[in-house]
């Protein structure tokens, strides 16, 4: 199973575009060897599907996390009623965060 792959369909997935992107397919081996994926700030995401994404794209394979430590990750085992609540939580904390910069 291929741990990078699940991680570039993840992003996809969650923010409808791939995490590196050039007409050039040079360019983007450069980008991916070179630079790291960006976040959308519009789309954001929980602690837990950043940890995720993290061990999934890690640059070096040999530091990328397992199938087996992938499987035990929050962002998995949480239950749908949890993971709603860590989204909740996000929006808020977003939203005061928000309120703060416009005082």
């Amino acid at each position: 199973m291929d741990v990078w792959a699940i991680g570039i369909m993840t992003y996809c997935m969650l923010f409808n575009r791939l995490p590196f992107s050039s007409p050039n397919k040079d360019e983007i081996k450069n980008l991916i060897l070179t630079q790291p994926y960006r976040l959308s700030k519009s789309k954001p995401v929980t602690a837990a599907c950043q940890e995720f994404l993290a061990g999934c794209l890690e640059k070096k394979p040999e530091d990328r996390i397992t199938i087996k430590a992938m499987l035990e990750l929050p962002w998995v085992t949480k239950s749908e009623e949890q993971l709603e609540d860590d989204i909740k939580a996000m929006i808020e904390n977003k939203a005061k965060a928000e309120e703060v910069k416009l005082s």
